[in-house]
């Protein structure tokens, strides 16, 4: 009978210890996932709220169950209070890239390789002729390229979007051969789903479309339904190095 009740115990011990790891390690998973921020602190802030408990019972006489509700309302304060003393100042502080590449810019092959040379001779002539109009689309776009490192530094992430959809619809009025009906009509269907803009990668006329997606898994399935791959990549904060082997 004592084994018996002893074997319960330690069974529903294991049961509940194995439940705040798993608890603990989905809330880093879910943090360093979405934010990129390493947050080691999911153990002290599980350690308060365990104190709490306890005292609540030992030194107040409340009722375990009222404990465990206190005990976690505590910790849930004092980690909003975590969040808005350190964390937000910290994704507010330059991480722009590091938010950006893990929740919503997405990277797809077009199918299809181009020569640059090509399609850049166009716009090089056009350039060195002083066409009005391609000084104008030029003047534009690096109008654009400042407002798009404004909303990047103010974390408008949702004027980043349009920014690139206005940039995307300037680049094409360079050439014909930036895009074709195929790039186009990818273009507009990952804008129907999930995307709120983007641009060709390079000179244009294939290669690889980037997104910026408020939506990513929504854009992610709808891409992979049309054949599209992604491509996983990351921003390299180092610069460049000589590798020697």
């Amino acid at each position: 009978m004592v084994d018996t009740l002893l074997s319960g115990q330690l069974l529903a011990a294991a049961l509940v210890t194995g439940a705040l790891y798993a608890l603990t390690a989905l809330g880093l998973n879910l943090v360093y996932g979405t934010m990129r921020l390493l947050n080691v602190a999911h153990g002290d802030l599980v350690m308060i709220g365990a104190y709490v408990a306890f005292w609540a019972f030992s030194l107040l006489s409340l009722s375990p169950l009222l404990g465990l509700f206190a005990a976690a309302g505590l910790a849930a304060l004092f980690g909003l209070a975590l969040y808005h003393g350190l964390f937000r100042r910290m994704l507010e502080g330059g991480k722009a890239a590091q938010r950006l590449e893990a929740n919503s810019l997405l990277l797809f092959f077009t199918g299809k390789t181009r020569a640059a040379g090509d399609i850049l001779a166009e716009q090089k002539m056009r350039t060195e002729a002083a066409d009005a109009a391609m000084l104008a689309n030029l003047d534009e776009v690096k109008k654009i390229g400042q407002e798009i490192g404004a909303a990047l530094e103010a974390g408008d992430f949702a004027a980043y979007g349009e920014l690139m959809h206005r940039h995307w619809v300037r680049k094409q009025e360079r050439s014909k051969s930036v895009a074709n009906p195929r790039i186009a009509e990818i273009y507009e269907y990952a804008r129907a789903n999930g995307a709120a803009g983007g641009k060709l990668v390079g000179a244009g006329g294939g290669g690889f479309l980037l997104f910026y997606a408020p939506e990513p898994n929504r854009l992610r399935r709808a891409m992979e339904g049309k054949g599209l791959r992604e491509l996983r990549f990351g921003f390299d904060q180092s610069g460049t190095r000589i590798i020697e082997t």
